[in-house]
């Protein structure tokens, strides 16, 4: 019997990579020239949960490594190549440019405010295709369709004017951190300087967290049926 895509119930057509296959570089475009599409975590797929969503692959790709404090990797995949990709696409250079504002961020472990610069981006879309990516590493963690609500938060999203607000959510992500490492959530993915995941679950709610470039992070509380 032929499997089933992760999200629906058509006939798996291909196998979709969680996270997409171009948020890690390749050799020419990689630090120190180490290949990091390698061992990379797929999941059986239809066409519309897969060849379907490239482009909103690709926008997350582009966003994600704008992030403030990611690690050398991400540094070098966005002038090696990511740069480049953002840049042909004039329609989003231009949004991105028109809103543009400075901002101070608070780093709520050191208890520091740094000067950087905010854009407004398409949030909607971006966590559209986190929340699928979810639920393909939900699949390929625990080999079952995610069926429990969930409900997302990230770190290297601000609202404008609530810095009250922005420390609550990172306040929350850190402490949803601190119980993972408190009850030795281990780290899964073969390319931890890209991305990796850890997930946890006592009683009905899980948590799963995904870490990009060392220090975006999304994080996913998932509440279970009290029957399963």
């Amino acid at each position: 019997m032929n499997p089933t895509c992760y999200m629906c119930e058509k006939p798996a057509t291909s196998r979709e990579h969680a996270p997409p296959r171009c948020l890690f570089p390749k050799r020419e475009h990689s630090l120190n020239g180490k290949d990091l599409r390698v061992n990379m975590i797929t999941v059986p797929s239809c066409d519309e949960h897969n060849g379907d969503k490239s482009a909103d692959d690709t926008y997350l790709m582009q966003i994600l490594p704008m992030s403030i404090g990611l690690n050398d990797v991400a540094e070098h995949y966005f002038q090696s190549k990511v740069g480049q990709v953002l840049a042909s696409n004039k329609r989003l250079v231009k949004s991105l440019d028109e809103s543009a504002v400075p901002v101070m961020v608070h780093d709520i472990e050191k208890d520091q405010w740094a000067q950087a610069m905010a854009f407004k981006v398409d949030m909607d879309r971006l966590m559209s295709v986190l929340d699928m990516n979810a639920r393909a590493i939900y699949f390929h963690h625990h080999g079952v369709k995610l069926a429990a609500k969930m409900s997302s938060v990230t770190n290297f999203s601000l609202l404008e004017g609530s810095p009250k607000l922005n420390d609550m959510v990172n306040r929350g992500m850190k402490m949803a951190d601190d119980m993972l490492n408190d009850v030795g959530a281990s780290r899964h993915g073969n390319n931890p300087d890209v991305f990796f995941y850890r997930i946890a679950r006592e009683g009905n709610v899980e948590l799963i967290e995904f870490t990009f470039y060392g220090t975006s992070k999304v994080l996913f509380t998932l509440i279970h049926d009290v029957r399963e």
